[in-house]
């Protein structure tokens, strides 16, 4: 009787495995029947009836409340019987059965033993899994040599008593030496009502595997025609293997067609077995477009595999039929307006100090913006050198840069440094000295070729003071830090070299760590010239517990010797600038829930902020916030608002925000709802975005069973992108 019901109960467990996996949720305190407590000795064998006889010397039948009680399992019913002569055994009226995962009740249970199998069967049976609180019924559980067949059977993660979502088959069956389930004629209800039909559901038993995912149903609105349509997405997942997977969808969209959609995905192995990388395959095929009578693609491919301990390969790419399709078919117009495709073949070695890289891209604008200028083929190395004196860096890279509008220059940059900086401690701080020289070529397409020699040092000193302070009540450990720095770099003509990947730091928010760098622009095509000192002073409250920051404040300011500076204007070799920069300052505070961040630019000549950034955010838990965040560089000033907030302990709202006052335009706009129960979960999102001075809207329905996963995961990526702080993941 033990071995057969504790194999049953292990038959049943295999049923619950399926596509996704089981995620454990919705836990209550919820059984069958009360909670029975096991013998405590191994071998102890407690049996209680109000009767019983013996017929003959191999035959027991116990009635009348009888129960088995040993240290693995609890068995109770009306009647008991076991027949040592055939060796069976048979329980009838109010059977129930219990061991450390299960609880089972049914009329009646028939077993025997053949060699060393035992054939049984458990007549309207109901069981309860005791760790996942999954639950179900069947008409009758037959165990047989080859396997476990179940008839009639239920399966749900609600708590006892709540069907809201169940899951039916006529029948299922178990083969544990084949790793397979079966269920035929397979129906998910909601609600009462059936949602969902499958002739036949294959499952493995233990480990991932494949099957359909829940679909999604959205509505939405094209930018480009107003067009209004609903998408229909139906996946269906392969488990390949362990270390790979595969998934299919069928997407149909009303006013452009049907999507096939595939992704692949595996892990790499190296000889010792360990993994050394990853290969993912994505791909989109549209047909016939609706609109555009042309057939429309994606196709996204990565592969990043360490090839031995200091060489490591990465190639991406990243490829679509034409600049709209995001837009169009992806539904997400902020996508970003450029994909880059690229191969990297990158070499470390810690030891000796040498790194170097092999590396070359292509990109493709989107969104009918303009092709930027792409790295087709570029070499680096690099190599740390300790000498007497002080450490040395060297380096060298050659970049080739190409682009698709054959009327902009074109060329390959050759640029060598050698650089070094040293730390010293002071009694009362530290100081920190870099110096670098380096040599740039740029051999141009059809145009004279240029060259540049330039070296710079730099000192930069800290002095800081610590001591103890109370910030808003809280005992406090406090450090006050002044900060000057000089920098040095001579005065060089450069407008003759072309500006291929060289942007001016100064054209944004200015930043306390931007004055400090010493370097004003970023890339290798311009290199400002500096007689510059820059004086700062930084307060931060630290908490003595946890070490971190809850108060900080910075500000710092540049006094330039010379009122001209290296343009990144080409054919302009400098630009006229005062003898001071704007002041940059900054504030962030982190309390409790509470955060604030406010970053300000300074015009000491007009007395004025002429760029300012700053956000508030109250924050309990990812259901529970606001976060309210202002900007304004003067040419156009914006307001964002993001927040959710529970209605009550199911049902949550959500929203965001980003809206312009200089034009009065909503830029992007998202809303929602979701509600919430112990086994399912539904969110409804509102997509709007503003694309090419028309609107993207879409609406997006998520429909989540406890314990099966999510149906939009894609989703919830975008929910998560739209609105900070929001990690509402209605699978758990």
């Amino acid at each position: 009787m033990k071995n057969l019901l504790i194999f049953s109960t292990l038959a049943l467990a295999t049923s619950l495995v399926h596509a996704q996996g089981v995620n454990l949720s919705c836990s209550q305190a919820q059984t069958l029947f009360p909670l029975e407590a096991f013998t405590t000795e191994a071998d102890e064998l407690d049996i209680e009836a109000d009767q019983s006889e013996i017929s003959g010397k191999d035959n027991y039948h116990f009635s009348g409340n009888a129960l088995l009680r040993s240290s693995e399992y609890f068995l109770a019913a009306d009647d008991i019987g076991i027949s040592k002569a055939d060796e069976s055994a048979s329980a009838t009226g109010n059977v129930r059965f219990q061991d450390s995962t299960f609880q089972i009740t049914s009329d009646g249970v028939n077993a025997q033993k053949q060699g060393d199998s035992m054939i049984a069967s458990i007549g309207n049976a109901r069981y309860l899994h005791l760790e996942s609180n999954a639950n179900g019924s069947a008409g009758s559980i037959e165990k047989t040599v080859g396997g476990v067949n179940f008839t009639e059977a239920t399966f749900t993660l609600c708590p006892l008593g709540n069907s809201d979502w169940l899951i039916k088959a006529d029948s299922i069956s178990i083969d544990e030496e084949a790793n397979l389930g079966v269920a035929d004629s397979t129906v998910i209800e909601f609600l009462g009502v059936p949602v969902f039909y499958l002739p036949q559901y294959r499952w493995v038993l233990e480990g991932r595997g494949s099957g359909f995912l829940a679909p999604t149903i959205d509505t939405y609105t094209e930018s480009s025609n107003q067009k209004s349509g609903v998408q229909v997405r139906i996946p269906y997942y392969f488990n390949l293997a362990s270390d790979r997977d595969l998934l299919l969808a069928f997407n149909q969209l009303s006013t452009r067609g049907s999507v096939i959609e595939g992704q692949y995905r595996q892990l790499m192995y190296g000889n010792d077995g360990e993994s050394n990388g990853s290969l993912s395959v994505e791909s989109q095929y549209l047909f016939d477009d609706y609109v555009t009578n042309q057939a429309r693609w994606l196709l996204n491919t990565a592969l990043d595999i360490s090839l031995n301990d200091e060489t490591s390969f990465e190639i991406k790419s990243a490829r679509v039929s034409d600049d709209n399709y995001y837009k169009d078919i992806y539904q997400d117009a902020d996508a970003g307006n450029t994909l880059t495709s690229y191969l990297s073949l990158s070499f470390e070695d810690e030891e000796s100090g040498l790194k170097a890289n092999l590396y070359g891209e292509s990109k493709q604008a989107l969104n009918n913006t303009a092709n930027q200028y792409s790295k087709s083929f570029e070499i680096s190395a690099e190599k740390s050198l300790e000498t007497r004196l002080t450490p040395l860096d060297v380096s060298i890279v050659a970049t080739s840069f190409s682009h698709k509008d054959v009327s902009k220059t074109t060329a390959t940059r050759v640029h060598g440094e050698l650089s070094t900086d040293r730390v010293y401690e002071l009694n009362s701080g530290t100081m920190t000295t870099n110096a670098f020289l380096s040599t740039s070529s740029y051999l141009i397409d059809g145009a004279s070729n240029q060259s540049r020699v330039i070296g710079g040092f730099g000192v930069d000193a800290i002095f800081p003071s610590q001591g103890q302070a109370t910030l808003f009540g809280n005992a406090t450990n406090t450090t006050l830090t002044p900060r000057i720095a000089y920098h040095f770099t001579p005065k060089t003509a450069q407008g003759s070299i072309p500006v291929f990947d060289t942007t001016d730091k100064f054209g944004g928010l200015l930043t306390y760590d931007t004055l400090f760098s010493g370097q004003r622009y970023s890339g290798l095509d311009r290199i400002a010239n500096a007689n510059d000192i820059t004086i700062g002073l930084e307060s931060n409250y630290i908490d003595p517990e946890s070490g971190d920051s809850l108060l900080n404040v910075k500000v710092a300011q540049s006094y330039y010797i010379s009122d001209q500076v290296v343009s990144d204007t080409a054919g302009v070799d400098y630009e006229t600038r005062k003898h001071f920069s704007d002041i940059a300052a900054s504030v962030d505070l982190a309390l409790n829930e509470l955060s604030f961040n406010s970053a300000i630019q300074f015009n000491p000549s007009t007395t004025s902020i002429d760029n300012r950034k700053t956000s508030l955010s109250y924050k309990t838990n990812s259901r529970n916030f606001i976060s309210l965040a202002h900007a304004n560089n003067n040419t156009n000033e914006t307001i964002e608002l993001y927040g959710a907030y529970p209605i009550n302990a199911s049902i949550h709202v959500f929203g965001g925000l980003k809206r312009s006052l200089t034009t009065g335009v909503t830029e992007k706009e998202t809303s929602g709802f979701a509600y919430e129960s112990c086994c399912w979960a539904v969110r409804v999102a509102h997509f709007k975005e503003k694309v090419s001075g028309m609107y993207d809207n879409s609406t997006n329905l998520e429909l989540v069973f406890k314990g099966l996963g999510s149906s939009s995961s894609d989703m919830q990526l975008r929910l998560e992108k739209n609105i900070p702080y929001y990690r509402a993941d209605l699978t758990q």
